[in-house]
């Protein structure tokens, strides 16, 4: 169980607010520092899937390809690693999350449909805000 939620880990620790807490899958800092939540079963190795054209639409999906595309221009990319569980709808939802620290990306990896990131280190959140924040 975690002590914060979601959206106040991403507002008050990673200063960065959720758009909406409910289908924002990231955000961004008045840096231009980009923080995504992602799967933990969407790592490959050091990379982690982050975004595919073959995802539902969304305004979470339209939302991330938004960040996806600032990551591409420049912007430092953090990740808060999740843990998934099913519901009965066949759906995933976020079970617990890392609230201790914070993956930074390196490249992206595209193949046209899908992107992937390289992850490069694990610091704590207190770093990751003294160095994008």
């Amino acid at each position: 169980m975690n002590n914060i939620s979601l959206s106040d880990l991403f507002s008050k620790k990673l200063k960065s607010p959720l758009l909406n807490a409910r289908w924002s899958w990231g955000a961004i800092n008045a840096n231009n520092a980009v923080v995504l939540r992602v799967f933990q079963h969407e790592f490959e190795k050091r990379n982690v899937h982050i975004y595919s054209e073959l995802w539902e639409d969304s305004l979470g999906k339209t939302e991330r390809k938004n960040h996806v595309d600032l990551v591409r221009l420049g912007s430092p990319l953090g990740l808060i690693v999740c843990l998934a569980e099913n519901t009965s709808e066949g759906k995933e939802r976020i079970k617990q999350f890392n609230e201790q620290e914070v993956f930074v990306s390196g490249r992206l990896i595209d193949d046209g449909v899908n992107v992937w990131c390289e992850v490069v280190e694990r610091i704590s959140l207190a770093e990751w805000n003294s160095r994008y924040c």
